[in-house]
């Protein structure tokens, strides 16, 4: 139960196609809070037949779902206020905190910030939760609270007996074979195409290369690896954590990287790591044993590979210390009440008067 007062009525706003990084924090948060002993619900976008992973194939049945309809979603997040009660609302991913931001009566309302800070997006809302320090930059008008609340590694099943050499057997790796993987959105900011193309100049023959996750750029990125039986495109896995065990060399060559998930559940199987200076990534992964190169420097990223290749390093032991979720929940829930409670001070002096 919670130890910072009473139970609050949290309604999530996630108006986000896919299911990446930011589905991620916003569900692992929200069943956390639930666990707490808060009430919570979310507000999401219709779920598509045939349009890939969602929120909806994650939200536990017992969690109330509201949908938001284009292009009425703040109506439609009005709608399910009415409904819902909530004492505050968390919108997640900028289109979500626009759509909060142009209600015309609502609770007090923050945002986490998935991306840079805009003000079209954010200025309106009365907190902001920078999830890594380079989300500073742009802040300087902003009106409301703020702070740097870094993200946490989000729970996972434990993996079972047999589930890693079974993610291996899919890609074709032996034991003995080196197997090189990424997971994330298959978008251009990933960089995924960098390291298809790096791979394909330096790795071996016995070598592999998983690439997990979907999304926009996944057949132009299938057409790139195409005529190379080492690369397999895996697809949206649901869990992926037996995958970072069964890497060999985990791979984040993000050009755009605002926080990085990816790079704490590798961190947390002890897989060597790849990555780039990106955003929040860079934050990650500096004074760690984890190789850093550029953002989208192709030169760099290959040398690199190549040297990790030969190398071939074995597991690592990272301190996570910094990125626990129990943590960075309480911190999110006091952040929730200084809030409100800012917000209750102006009704409290016009009441007064």
């Amino acid at each position: 139960m919670s130890r910072n007062g009473p139970p609050l009525s949290i309604l999530h706003v996630l108006l986000h196609a896919g299911f990446g990084g930011a589905g991620t924090y916003c569900l692992d948060l929200a069943l956390r809070q639930r666990d707490a002993g808060h009430r919570v619900g979310f507000v999401v976008r219709p779920q598509k037949a045939g349009g890939g992973p969602s929120i909806h194939d994650h939200l536990p049945g017992d969690i109330p779902r509201y949908l938001a309809w284009r292009p009425f979603e703040p109506f439609s997040i009005g709608g399910a206020v009415a409904r819902f009660k909530p004492d505050i609302l968390h919108a997640h991913v900028g289109r979500s905190a626009r759509a909060v931001g142009a209600m015309r009566r609502r609770p007090p309302a923050v945002t986490s910030l998935h991306n840079r800070y805009r003000a079209k997006e954010s200025a309106r809302l009365d907190g902001v939760i920078r999830i890594a320090e380079w989300q500073r930059q742009d802040m300087a008008g902003y009106a409301g609270r703020a702070e740097t609340i870094s993200n946490w590694l989000p729970r996972r099943a434990d993996v079972r007996p047999g589930e890693v050499e079974a993610a291996r057997r899919r890609v074709g790796a032996g034991p003995d074979d080196l197997l090189l993987g990424c997971v994330g959105r298959l978008h251009r900011v990933k960089g995924v195409d960098l390291l298809i193309e790096a791979f394909r100049a330096e790795a071996p023959v016995g070598a592999r290369l998983a690439v997990l996750g979907d999304g926009p750029e996944r057949a132009a990125l299938e057409a790139l690896a195409a005529g190379d039986p080492r690369i397999s495109f895996v697809g949206h896995v649901v869990d992926p954590a037996p995958w970072y065990r069964a890497l060999d060399l985990f791979v984040m060559p993000s050009r755009i990287e605002p926080f990085g998930i990816s790079a704490l559940e590798a961190m947390a199987a002890g897989a060597p790591i790849l990555g780039t200076d990106a955003g929040g990534l860079g934050e990650i992964l500096q004074r760690t044993a984890a190789v850093v190169v550029r953002a989208d420097d192709r030169a760099a990223l290959q040398s690199a590979l190549a040297e990790l290749i030969s190398a071939r390093p074995g597991r690592v032991r990272y301190d996570l210390q910094a990125y626990q979720g129990e943590a960075a929940a309480e911190r999110i829930e006091r952040f929730y009440r200084s809030v409100i409670g800012e917000t209750a001070k102006p009704l409290a002096r016009a009441e007064a008067a």
